[in-house]
């Protein structure tokens, strides 16, 4: 593990109850970061080939450390922010897909994948327009870059997400929320 990106996120995290930002309770034990990728493998699998899930699915370093040191999603009390944690991600991954997945679905049964079809998990929202995703796969640029999905998606022909790139990485994003 970096430590030097622990120690940032670290301080970021520390720095949350000063700027208003709360953990919510919650009844569950927090995920280990094995059983969280294991579980996002099996949902994505529902969209992509098995061995590309296993050849490019990864997390970016900086985000699986903040994982593995976040225990609950955090809030601006009375506010539409929300940073989730592992658990959050998990819940929502297979709901996410499947509201925006019916041409990206189409598209891999007809074998006409576009350079889009990656692998993205969507780990915050603001508002209900907002849905900051983090890039997955290795295969694509978008590794381990933050973008605010403004009511788009990135498996949207035309999408114009990639013009909204939020942060270069996790850490970079997470200093800034």
């Amino acid at each position: 593990m970096d430590t030097t990106l622990q120690q940032r996120i670290e301080k970021a995290l520390a720095a949350f109850p000063a700027k208003g930002r709360i953990h919510w309770q919650v009844d569950y034990e927090p995920l280990s970061i094995d059983t969280f990728e294991e579980k996002v493998k099996a949902i994505f699998t529902n969209y992509f080939d098995a061995d590309y899930v296993e050849q490019n699915f990864a997390l970016p370093e900086d985000f699986r450390i903040f994982l593995m040191l976040c225990p609950a999603p955090l809030q601006i009390p009375h506010e539409w922010e929300v940073l989730y944690d592992a658990q959050k991600i998990l819940d929502h991954l297979p709901d996410y897909y499947n509201w925006y997945d019916q041409k990206l679905l189409w598209r891999r049964k007809h074998n006409e994948n576009q350079k889009s079809d990656t692998m993205w998990l969507h780990f915050a929202s603001w508002s209900d327009k907002h849905d900051y995703l983090i890039g997955c796969d290795r295969s694509s640029k978008t590794f381990g870059k933050v973008y605010d999905a403004y009511d788009d998606h990135p498996w949207m022909e035309d999408s114009e997400l990639l013009n909204r790139r939020k942060s270069k990485s996790f850490v970079k994003f997470l200093e800034k929320w």
